[in-house]
């Protein structure tokens, strides 16, 4: 692992200042670049992480000012990209933060007051849609349309959580898919996560419904995205709606747990648990008809261990699995994941994936 001196920090981050004003991919791949290269010893020290997250706010606000002076010249393109790169500085220095201090909250808003500023940006606003649910509940998501030459484009059913909100799905997630031509619906699971798995599943079929009606989304390539608890749910509709053409989620791997657990305390045997611990995750992987992305550890719910073995299950029965287990860099409040790069490879494998399906033109 590379390691670097306090001197090369500064000189490292200095370059990083004085970048300001590239294109968000180019920045994205820099910032991916500086997580892989910090060292747990830089991530274990307040002091270290402090002196981080100030020269990610001040790129942060450099960024803002280049957006702000290009939307006051009419140029929405060049203030739609600093805006996005505003907020990708201002999300590095979130995660930098501890979860549990109020620096991480103010950087939230900080982040939700750019993400407002670069919607004034957008060719097509983000669109606050309300449907009735099956038993006519009132259902509030979030859809950020693709910029797109196409008529039609795939979609991706983004589930929050209470580990990550609506608004900070769409602040991490609008970075990776500005420029891959698929629109963003975000839901909030967190209300369904004491529903029984068909009762969610359901809820977020009215959603695959409302999507398939539109006639800017190429009803064969809707995909579903949940990571945390809402990787659960992303499972149980994958396993119940066919309609889905790809899916980033657990692979049952928490229903495997919970057969697990209920089987030892019935059986209390370790044997039966571990025959059980193959089975069952393997059963419910195969009800996923579609192909689907398990990312494991980070932000993923589940051990890498777990998922390993699903995996293997899954090569062996000819079920459609891919697995990502990304590097954790471990820091005083818990493991952190270089979330830019398991974001790229999540939505490398879900333009893979949909791009497999083919394209449709409504009329």
């Amino acid at each position: 692992m590379i390691r670097f001196d306090q001197r090369k920090r500064r000189g490292r981050m200095r370059a990083f200042e004085d970048h300001a004003g590239a294109d968000v991919a180019h920045l994205r791949t820099r910032v991916a670049s500086f997580i892989d290269n910090l060292s747990p010893s830089s991530m274990l020290g307040a002091k270290s992480r402090a002196r981080w997250v100030g020269s990610w706010v001040s790129l942060g606000n450099r960024y803002s000012a280049l957006a702000g002076r290009a939307f006051r010249s009419e140029d929405a393109d060049k203030a739609r990209e600093n805006w996005l790169c505003a907020f990708t500085a201002f999300e590095v220095a979130r995660w930098l933060t501890d979860p549990r201090s109020q620096a991480r909250l103010r950087l939230s808003h900080r982040s939700n007051a750019c993400f407002q500023q670069f919607e004034l940006c957008l060719t097509r606003p983000l669109e606050r849609i309300q449907i009735n649910s099956f038993d006519d509940e009132r259902l509030t998501g979030y859809f950020l349309p693709a910029v797109s030459s196409r008529a039609v484009a795939p979609a991706l059913i983004c589930i929050a959580d209470a580990d990550i909100s609506v608004d900070g799905i769409l602040r991490r997630l609008s970075p990776v898919t500005i420029g891959r031509g698929i629109s963003l619906l975000v839901v909030d699971g967190s209300d369904t996560l004491r529903c029984p798995p068909r009762e969610a599943s359901v809820w977020l079929s009215c959603w695959l419904d409302h999507l398939a009606g539109r006639s800017d989304i190429d009803s064969g390539r809707i995909a579903v995205y949940g990571e945390g608890m809402a990787a659960w749910q992303a499972s149980s509709f994958a396993a119940s709606d066919d309609r889905l053409a790809a899916a980033v989620c657990d692979g049952g791997l928490l229903e495997s747990l919970r057969q697990r657990s209920a089987l030892r305390w019935m059986a209390g045997t370790r044997a039966a648990m571990q025959k059980s611990k193959a089975i069952s995750a393997l059963r419910f992987a195969r009800r996923i008809r579609c192909p689907f992305l398990v990312v494991a550890g980070g932000s993923g719910l589940h051990r890498g261990l777990d998922a390993i073995h699903l995996h293997s299950d899954c090569v062996s029965a000819g079920v459609d699995m891919t697995l990502a287990l990304p590097r954790t860099i471990r820091t005083s409040t818990g493991d952190l994941e270089n979330f830019v790069t398991t974001d790229n490879f999540v939505f490398d494998w879900l333009e893979k994936k949909l791009d497999a399906c083919g394209y449709s033109e409504r009329t």
